[in-house]
C-alpha cells in the first residue's frame, strides 16, 4: 500500500512521562483515509485504504496479502477463518489466509454481523438472514423488526436478537430460524448479555438485572435495586458482575447478590465495568478509574486518568485511551501496571485514539489515519522511536 508524500502523515503523537520505559515500535502505517480492524485470531491486521483491504502480520508489518475492494465495508466481522464485509449491495466473506474470496451474496442495509463456526447471520432492514460460511447458500431468513443487534452462542446453538425498535430480545434456532422465545421489555429496551451455564443475562433499564435460560426464555431470577441497569453484566470465573452507579458481584445461576461496592460521594457513580483475568475495572462518570478485587470488592488500586473511551488489559498492563480535555489538553493512551496501578507510560496525539487491541504481546493502537503496533515488553529507559522525536 504506498503513500503519496504530499498527504499529511496523519495524527501525530508524543511520549509523555514514561517510567517504565518507551515500548519499542514494531512497525506503523500511514494512509488518507485509513482504518484498522485486528484479527486476534489470525494474528494479523487489516487495513482499509482506498478501497483496498491489506492484511498484515500483526507482529512483523509484513504484507501478506492485498484485495481491490467495491468501496469501503459498511461493517465487517472477523475471526482466524474468514473475514465478512458487507457493502451498500453485497455481503463476502474472503480467506484471511489468502484474501481470496469465498463467496458473495446480495444483500442491501445490513447493520449487524454475528460470526459463528459454520455459519453467518446478519440483519438487513426488518429480515435477520443466516448463510453458510463455506459457500454463502443461505440457509434461512426471517423477520424480526429494524435496529437489531445478533449474537451467536453455540450451546445451545441459539442466534439471541436484541430489537431497540421493539424493545425485546428473541431466541432464534440456528438451524431453522424459528422463534424459539420472546421476552419484551416492561420499561424500555432490554440489552443482552453474557450466558453463564446455560443463563442469559439480560439488563432491562428499570427492570433489573434478569437472568433467563436460554433453552426456552424462562425467567430464573431478578435482581431488582430499583435503580437503572443499562449495560450488560460481565462475567469473571463463575461471577457476574453488574453496575446501576454501584457495582455488584452475583451467582449467575441463582442471581443471589456476594457484594457490593459504592463510592463515598453520593454524586459520584460507576457507569461501566471490564473483566480480566484476575482484575475486575471500574470506571465512574469523573474519569476514575478502579481495581477491585472480585472476590470481595475491595479496591486494590485506584487511578484519575480522565474520562475513558476504552480499555484493553494484558498480563501486565492496563491501556486506556481517553478524550481530548478542556483548554487543549491532547488525547491521550495510558499504560498502568496491572497489579500497582502505577502508570508505566503516556502516548499523547493531536487527535482522537479510535481504539487500542492487544494481541499476544502486541498492541495496536489506532488513529484515524495512522495504526501503530507496539512491542509489550520491558524497553529501556529513553528509546525513544523516531517517528515520536
Amino acid at each position: 500500500m504506498r503513500q503519496d508524500p504530499k498527504q499529511p502523515r496523519g495524527p501525530e503523537y508524543a511520549w509523555g512521562e514514561t517510567p517504565a520505559g518507551i515500548p519499542p515500535v514494531r512497525w506503523e502505517r500511514t494512509a488518507i483515509p485509513l482504518w484498522a480492524q485486528c484479527a486476534p485470531g489470525g494474528g494479523a491486521v487489516l487495513l482499509f485504504a482506498r478501497a483496498t483491504i491489506e492484511c498484515l502480520d500483526i507482529r512483523s508489518g509484513e504484507s501478506r496479502w492485498a484485495q481491490s475492494l467495491p468501496g469501503e465495508p459498511a461493517d465487517l466481522a472477523c475471526d482466524a477463518a474468514g473475514v465478512v464485509l458487507a457493502f451498500g449491495s453485497e455481503v463476502r466473506e474472503l480467506d484471511l489466509r489468502t484474501g481470496a474470496t469465498r463467496w458473495s451474496q446480495r444483500a442491501r442495509g445490513v447493520s449487524s454481523l454475528a460470526l459463528g463456526s459454520g455459519a453467518l447471520c446478519y440483519s438487513e432492514g426488518e429480515r435477520v438472514t443466516c448463510v453458510a460460511r463455506k459457500d454463502g447458500h443461505r440457509r434461512w431468513q426471517t423477520r424480526v423488526g429494524e435496529q437489531v443487534s445478533l449474537e451467536l452462542h453455540a450451546a445451545p446453538r441459539v442466534l439471541i436478537a436484541t430489537s431497540d425498535e421493539q424493545e425485546n430480545v428473541r431466541a432464534l434456532s440456528l438451524e431453522s430460524g424459528q422463534t424459539q422465545w420472546v421476552r419484551a421489555g416492561d420499561d424500555g429496551a432490554l440489552v443482552a448479555g453474557p450466558v453463564a451455564g446455560g443463563v442469559l443475562l439480560v439488563s432491562a433499564h428499570q427492570g433489573g438485572l434478569l437472568g433467563l435460560r436460554l433453552a426456552d426464555g424462562e425467567e430464573l431470577w431478578c435482581f431488582d435495586t430499583h435503580r437503572s441497569f443499562e449495560r450488560p453484566a460481565v462475567l469473571l470465573g463463575n461471577r457476574a458482575f453488574v453496575t446501576d452507579g454501584a457495582v455488584y458481584c452475583l451467582d449467575p445461576a441463582t442471581g443471589t447478590p456476594a457484594w457490593e461496592c459504592r463510592l463515598e460521594d453520593d454524586e459520584e457513580a460507576f457507569f461501566g465495568l471490564t473483566a480480566a483475568g484476575d482484575l475486575l475495572l471500574a470506571e465512574t462518570w469523573s474519569g476514575r478509574l478502579l481495581a477491585l478485587h472480585p472476590a470481595d470488592g475491595a479496591i486494590r488500586w485506584e487511578q484519575r486518568p480522565g474520562q475513558a473511551l476504552g480499555l484493553a488489559v494484558s498480563e501486565r498492563r492496563v491501556y486506556v485511551r481517553t478524550e481530548p480535555g478542556a483548554a487543549g489538553t491532547p488525547a491521550r493512551l495510558v499504560a498502568f501496571d496491572r497489579v500497582s496501578g502505577q502508570p508505566a507510560w503516556e502516548l499523547t496525539s493531536t487527535r482522537l485514539v479510535q481504539d487500542v487491541t492487544r494481541v499476544g504481546d502486541t498492541l495496536v493502537v489506532e488513529w484515524k489515519n495512522r495504526v501503530l503496533a507496539l512491542e509489550e515488553s520491558e524497553a529501556a529507559a529513553g528509546e525513544t522511536p523516531a517517528a515520536a522525536r
